[in-house]
């Protein structure tokens, strides 16, 4: 794919310079996917560059005796085609001098070329800096590592590497087991302070163990490590150790070894964390092993051991996969595919891919560019709920990175890139036509437009028919799906207690009607005093009665009764108020859905098309009618269905109580299914206001305006 031309205008300017090696440049061959990479190691200020064979070639020719131009037309003599052109001779010998591998002066021409390649380096560094993450060398700890090498030399035998892996793998299960555990435990402390402290500073702790294993599996490996220092990352102090070493090793399971190392460190602990957890009692001690374990796991899988960030993950699968500096090749091989492809440039060019590379190079870069969008705007949102300032920023500089800049960028090339020499002019207008395109499809291509609730088959109050008065359940008077009529009764229950109160109260009358009769003629005063006993047993006796009556459980409506599969089984005691059935009209069946705070407002104004999706099994969707919303938003469920621990999609308060509130509050909204159909009552639903058609941009800027006043609003 290399399109470049084999001479360059600037090729005079290093021509004549008779380079050569200094002494000390140690040479590591690799092999990958069946072609040689030579690493270049200069042991003295620890860097290593690495070039393909093409480039070796004309780096190991230099002896100080021959030029570089005689070097480069030997090759081409000797290659023919398979060799690098002019222009990229000048790169990989920019490349060798800056790094210092050549000994000699250079002269005023010469310097201009490097020094250009240079600069251009430079400015590509400072401009990929991060100002919430950038290092601060502070000590070289080689001479440390080899003194304490041997007290730790044993965690690299075999036996010591089992074993670490087994406890990972115990943890693992352990991890899946009690999963609901943690993450009750996590709803109940992450939101307090202290909690949050003890991650925050875990997080250090647990990357100083990270580097230190780095460190010492380069020694284990034969490599020496030169520089250890500090990281603000999100303004928090990081240990980091140059682990550049690592490169120069031939053997690419060595590679894997290091990077991974810190990657198994961090699970082993996060593993050790959650043994701990397992084990103790609640208290301080508790709090820290969850925050070992929370923050093990999240540094593991959200940023080391994610391959599409570039971390140990990322390191550790460009070896397994063999395709190396992945991420720049991904992203110049999307450049090149556009350049070439789309805006039909003829002079794009792009280096030769390996065989089973183009695949990688495909998928990487788009992959990474979501995933980062996805981070940026985690950790923004994450930072709101403690600084809304600080949160704004993240996300502005993040939009910044991965919109803006890149956009930038593009707008530069085509205004000044020497590639578009011959057809500049059709790259802007076909540029342009793309961005026409897109914003036709984002500002005036209609979409549909629809809300998503969660929710019950629900019924109204009277449809409920609950046990009026305490008693053991003696007999049920319907079966389930038996058409019953207001006032028939459902079932019966038994209180001997109540029929004690009665025969009681039934006594006492009896003996008060007597004594008023006795003492009439000649105590007119006692005489009222026992007529008035008389009339509150009166009372007692209508309100016993009342409640032995209330033992024959009735429907207070008309329609199918559906007993309850919770209630109580005959023989069992049922307390007053407890559900014993439900009298389903045969009209349309209830829904109450449960519609978020930023929602209910559309929800109200355009309700739109409504339909309902069951999780019964045989029962298609079906359309329903709005019929009513509550007046103020609430917390208590309509069912404990719809909560994540049974399977539902609200997030409950971890405060423990024995009736679970949401931690968001929500609108419950009444809806009528359109259809007759018989349905489990607190079968759990989803349904879909579709409201009309909307564009993209304004749905885009309705879920900013959402996130901002939730989000970065105080």
């Amino acid at each position: 794919m290399n399109q470049d031309p084999l001479l360059s205008p600037q090729w005079y300017r290093i021509a004549y310079l008779k380079p050569k090696l200094r002494v000390g440049i140690t040479v590591a061959q690799h092999r990958v996917r069946g072609e040689f990479w030579y690493v270049l190691s200069d042991a003295v200020s620890g860097r290593h560059l690495r070039f393909n064979e093409q480039a070796y070639r004309l780096i190991s020719a230099c002896d100080g005796r021959t030029t570089i131009d005689e070097i480069w037309s030997a090759c081409v003599e000797r290659d023919g085609d398979d060799l690098p052109t002019q222009r990229d001779a000048i790169g990989v010998f920019a490349q060798a001098f800056g790094a210092n591998l050549f000994v000699g002066n250079l002269e005023p021409d010469a310097a201009a070329i490097i020094g250009e390649h240079q600069k251009r380096h430079r400015r590509r560094k400072w401009a990929s800096l991060n100002p919430l993450a950038f290092r601060i060398p502070l000590w070289n700890p080689n001479e440390f590592l080899n003194r304490t090498f041997p007290f730790v030399a044993f965690l690299f035998s075999p036996v010591a590497r089992l074993m670490t892996w087994l406890v990972i793998a115990l943890a693992f299960v352990l991890m899946v087991m009690y999963s609901p555990d943690l993450a009750d435990y996590a709803q109940a402390h992450m939101a307090s302070g202290a909690m949050l402290m003890m991650i925050w500073l875990s997080f250090p702790l647990i990357k100083g163990c990270h580097e230190m294993a780095h460190a010492y599996t380069i020694k284990a490996h034969g490599g020496d490590v030169h520089e250890i220092g500090l990281t603000l990352l999100m303004l928090t102090p990081m240990p980091y150790v140059d682990a550049s070493a690592s490169n120069a090793m031939p053997r690419k399971w060595h590679r894997i070894d290091i990077a991974g190392a810190g990657i198994v460190c961090e699970a082993f602990l996060a593993s050790i964390g959650l043994l701990f957890w397992l084990a103790l009692e609640p208290g301080l001690a508790k709090n820290l092993a969850f925050a070992t374990v929370f923050a093990g796991v999240i540094s593991t899988l959200l940023v080391n051991g994610n391959p599409l960030l570039r971390f140990d993950g990322y390191f550790v699968f460009c070896d397994l996969v063999e395709v190396p500096n992945l991420a720049t090749r991904s992203g110049q091989y999307w450049k090149w595919l556009i350049r070439h492809y789309v805006l039909r440039v003829r002079e794009a060019r792009f280096s030769g891919i390996m065989k089973g590379e183009g695949k990688w190079l495909f998928a990487y870069a788009p992959a990474s560019w979501v995933f980062r969008v996805f981070l940026i705007v985690s950790i923004s949102l994450l930072l709101a709920q403690w600084s809304p300032a600080l949160g704004l920023a993240v996300l502005l500089f993040g939009a910044w990175m991965v919109f803006g800049k890149p956009a930038v960028a593009a707008l530069r090339w085509l205004a000044k890139s020497p590639e578009l020499q011959t057809g500049r002019l059709r790259a802007q207008l076909t540029t342009l036509a793309a961005v026409l395109v897109t914003a036709f499809c984002i500002f005036e291509l209609p979409i549909s437009w629809q809300t998503h609730a969660s929710g019950v088959v629900w019924v109204p109050p009277d449809a409920i028919v609950r046990a009026e008065s305490d008693g053991v359940v003696e007999q049920f008077l319907v079966e389930d799906g038996q058409f019953v009529r207001k006032g028939d009764p459902i079932a019966r229950l038994r209180n001997d207690r109540l029929q004690a109160a009665l025969t009681r109260v039934q006594t006492a009358l009896t003996d008060s009607r007597v004594e008023t009769v006795r003492k009439f003629p000649d105590h007119a005063a006692e005489s009222i005093s026992a007529g008035e006993t008389y009339q509150v047993l009166l009372r007692d006796l209508a309100e016993v009665q009342r409640q032995i009556d209330a033992l024959t459980v009735r429907a207070a409506a008309d329609g199918v009764a559906r007993i309850s599969p919770g209630r109580p089984a005959i023989g069992e005691f049922s307390r007053q108020g407890d559900i014993i059935a439900h009298v389903i009209s045969p009209a349309r069946p209830r829904i109450r859905a449960l519609v978020r705070n930023e929602d209910i407002a559309l929800v109200r104004e355009r309700p739109g098309v409504i339909e309902v999706a069951f999780q019964t099994a045989g029962i298609e969707p079906m359309q329903a009618d709005f019929n009513g919303v509550a007046s103020s938003a609430s917390r208590q469920l309509p069912s404990s269905a719809l909560a994540m621990s049974a399977g539902g999609s609200i997030e409950l308060m971890a405060d423990g109580s024995e009736s679970p509130e949401a931690r968001l509050p929500h609108f419950a909204v009444d809806l009528i299914v359109r259809e007759a159909v018989s349905l489990p009552i607190g079968a759990r639903v989803m349904t879909t206001f579709t409201h009309g058609s909307t564009t993209t941009a304004a749905l885009i800027v309705r879920l900013v305006k959402q996130t901002f006043l939730r989000h970065f609003l105080v």
